[in-house]
């Protein structure tokens, strides 16, 4: 499975380091959302390169909203416009207008679905990574104390160039 989400998962890549995270989101997913504030200030010091792969199933907007990230010609900077406009409550979700679910970026955001699926239920977020060990690790929902989010980071082994 490991190989398979590296290989045909399509990401938004944040950070430059030498950890490798991989995060399925929902663009409208509040949890998502809390997620990808707490590690803004830990990819630079923790040595993180995070693979947003976002999919779109939580609400009749979620797709058309991933398919505008993922079909963006700056994929990074159309994720952090949708988690910096991010609303709660009703008439909650990304911050990002939906486009049409159609073409290239449609069978992409139906790859990362079927991914996501590989991975157990189908819950954002989920975190996927390669621990210290080697062992291949599935987290669903925001870590939460007392194996907190530092603990999952700290967990993750650094990337190893033949894997």
């Amino acid at each position: 499975m490991w190989r398979t989400i590296r290989h045909q998962a399509h990401v938004v890549v944040q950070g430059n380091g030498r950890r490798d995270l991989y995060v399925f989101v929902d663009p409208n997913c509040p949890f998502c959302h809390t997620l990808f504030a707490q590690l803004q200030p830990l990819i630079g010091p923790r040595h993180l390169r995070i693979h947003w792969i976002v999919t779109g199933f939580l609400h009749p907007s979620s797709a058309g909203k991933a398919v505008a990230i993922l079909g963006a010609s700056r994929p990074l900077l159309a994720l952090k416009r949708n988690e910096a406009n991010f609303r709660r409550g009703r008439g909650h979700g990304g911050g990002i207008a939906p486009v049409p679910v159609r073409g290239r970026w449609a069978r992409a955001l139906a790859t990362n679905n079927r991914l996501l699926e590989l991975t157990g239920p189908e819950l954002v977020p989920t975190l996927v990574y390669r621990n210290r060990a080697g062992a291949i690790v599935i987290h669903e929902g925001v870590p939460m104390k007392p194996h907190g989010l530092l603990w999952t980071i700290h967990a993750i082994g650094q990337a190893r160039p033949s894997s």
